[in-house]
């Protein structure tokens, strides 16, 4: 499976030629549900191995990237410091400065968006005369309906005092 991969634009007859097979027995092999599962399968864990090792790659040089950076600009910082005292950089350098090395340590760094807000629970306390009022009209409005009073039952219920 691994030659398949390594070649995908081989043909049956080039299959058959590597694997040492007559070329009518590799097509309905290749053609079948199962090795093509497998051969699936298989692609997906050397994809997933080449992405893994790609992205470590990648991840140590944006790490030595971003060293060298950290390195050369507090060199620079301290080459102008010891030339001419602590004020030749300009207040702005130095909030600037100062930011980025905050952000970077993820203080002062921008929200990661909207924090969702817990929901509204609204309690309402009533006299038993507004209560009794309350279920009255929910009778009469049920019985012009037409449900049988089945919707007041299950709203009694969950209005019933504990």
């Amino acid at each position: 499976m691994d030659w398949l991969l390594l070649n995908p634009t081989a043909t049956y007859i080039e299959a058959a030629a590597a694997f040492d097979v007559h070329e009518g027995t590799i097509g309905p092999i290749m053609r079948s549900d199962l090795f093509q599962q497998h051969l699936r399968e298989r692609r997906d864990r050397m994809e997933h191995a080449v992405e893994k090792i790609a992205l470590n790659k990648l991840q140590g040089k944006v790490v030595e990237l971003a060293t060298v950076s950290i390195e050369t600009l507090t060199a620079r910082v301290e080459k102008e410091k010891l030339a001419a005292g602590a004020g030749s950089m300009g207040v702005g350098d130095i909030r600037e400065t100062a930011d980025m090395a905050l952000k970077a340590l993820g203080y002062g760094a921008p929200g990661r968006g909207v924090v969702p807000s817990a929901p509204a629970i609204n309690v309402f306390v009533i006299d038993r005369e507004a209560l009794a009022a309350a279920r009255n009209k929910m009778r009469s409005v049920n019985s012009e309906r037409g449900d049988g009073g089945e919707t007041y039952a299950q709203s009694a219920a969950v209005l019933a005092p504990a």
